[in-house]
């Protein structure tokens, strides 16, 4: 039924009370497809829930959300930012990414003429919650980014690795946060990891190199190569077989000789999931006093990488023209870019959209990212 409306699998759509298609709401999640946002299954994800929420304070108000008024949506954003007695309320930037899908959700309903306005305000903006025409809704509130969440290398060796050695689970926990660390993934991109995607170390394709290529899906189902020390790579290996193996023996067991093919899983051999992980980083935390968050990890590799990358380029104390680090810096470039390409991101330059590595600049890299991993040896 799902796919007679032309919805892909992952896709969130909506069911009515006597559990039929919703004709409107899965309207506008076939609208979120072939519209203006792109195809991510997280993206989805979010507007489902950021739909569902709304939809149910309609139906605590009585109101249809096709008729809903400005003041339904303002109502709406004081019980989201203020919380109530059982949920916590949400930041701006929260409410902000809210407040787009509102946007978006009554736009469809204008267009398909369900009703005549878009019960929203806007004003001129250069926000990047914009509306038709550069503007930005009054609903949008104003945020200020919060300080990076990091950890230094000797907190991690000294604190959180000590911990975790005496946990359960300690080897696929340890491998996969120092993976996190090494190689800025997102959570996502881990998690999504399959047992083949990490190459054998010592491999002689791999020869004479500190590192292997590990390629992650990111964002809009976007592929990405980042490289990633070779001692990481053997501690994966070790966790396949040991820890690994026991729960995808598990798994195997209850599904009938299914393998598990996800790298990292629970102890049921099921994939390990995003919570699951959140759960370790706050016992961590907790623990030694010393919060990290998932993301964290990717915060940490971006802020030694980008260093160590401008040591190699000699952009720190200034080069000379003909020296070693001014011929890096001619191969390598900018190391913002090339940080950009590592970590996933979009460049804010269409020209940088992709920029192709050479040899040289790639040996550049590597020897950036042995020279900090090491220390966690």
């Amino acid at each position: 039924m799902q796919k007679s409306i032309g919805l892909p699998d992952g896709h969130p759509f909506f069911l009515g009370v006597d559990l039929s298609f919703d004709k409107e709401l899965n309207g506008f999640c076939r609208f979120l497809v072939v519209g203006p946002r792109r195809r991510s299954f997280h993206t989805w994800r979010s507007y489902g829930y950021a739909g569902a929420e709304y939809l149910d304070f309609c139906d605590a108000r009585g109101v249809n959300w096709m008729t809903a008024t400005e003041e339904h949506l303002t109502d709406f954003y004081t019980i989201k930012t203020d919380g109530t007695e059982i949920l916590a309320g949400v930041d701006g930037k929260s409410w902000n990414q809210t407040s787009v899908v509102l946007s978006h959700l009554y736009k469809y309903a204008k267009r398909k003429k369900l009703r005549d306005d878009i019960p929203v305000t806007y004003r001129p903006s250069r926000s990047s919650y914009k509306h038709d025409n550069g503007e930005t809704s009054e609903l949008n509130v104003s945020t200020t980014d919060k300080p990076l969440n990091y950890i230094a290398l000797d907190q991690y060796k000294t604190h959180w690795r000590p911990f975790l050695l005496n946990k359960e689970h300690a080897q696929r926990n340890i491998s996969l946060i120092e993976l996190l660390i090494c190689s800025g993934f997102r959570i996502e991109e881990a998690l999504g990891l399959n047992t083949y995607n990490i190459p054998d170390p010592d491999s002689a394709a791999y020869s004479g190199r500190a590192v292997v290529p590990v390629t992650v899906i990111g964002k809009g189902r976007k592929k990405r190569t980042v490289p990633v020390p070779k001692r990481i790579t053997r501690a994966i290996h070790f966790y396949i077989d040991e820890d690994r193996k026991v729960a995808a023996a598990k798994y195997r067991s209850g599904n009938r000789g299914k393998e598990a093919t996800r790298l990292f899983l629970a102890e049921t051999g099921e994939p390990l999931s995003k919570r699951m992980v959140e759960e370790v980083f706050q016992q961590a935390s907790e623990a030694t006093g010393l919060k990290l968050v998932p993301h964290g990890c990717r915060h940490t590799y971006a802020t030694i990488m980008l260093d160590a990358l401008i040591k190699f380029v000699g952009l720190k104390n200034g080069i000379a023209d003909g020296t070693v680090a001014d011929k890096y810096e001619s191969m390598i470039g900018d190391p913002l870019l090339i940080l950009k390409q590592l970590l996933g991101h979009k460049s804010i330059v269409t020209v940088f959209t992709y920029l192709e590595l050479t040899s040289e600049a790639q040996m550049v890299i590597e020897d950036a990212l042995n020279e900090w991993t090491a220390t966690l040896a």
